[in-house]
């Protein structure tokens, strides 16, 4: 996985969240995403320096993870209106 398959991912979230009327702690997970990304991005120019690859699967793995409680989340949210 690498910062493109994120952001595609991460865009579908959006549409998921925006089905949803505003909740501020769902956004703001939504926002620490978003900079999880960044950073991903960050230690892939990284890795492709050092060519060690194994650098980006804890915070891949974190990404996936985080994404998958906001989903779940949005869709208790969904359930709740």
């Amino acid at each position: 996985m690498d910062t493109f398959e994120c952001r595609k991912i991460l865009n579908n979230v959006e549409s998921q969240l925006k089905s949803v009327s505003y909740n501020r702690d769902l956004h703001k997970m939504y926002k620490n995403i978003e900079e999880m990304i960044t950073n991903i991005s960050k230690l892939e120019v990284e890795c492709r320096r050092l060519k060690k690859y194994d650098i980006l699967e804890k915070p891949i793995q974190n990404f996936t993870e985080s994404v998958d409680r906001l989903e779940k989340l949005i869709l208790i949210a969904k359930l709740i209106e």
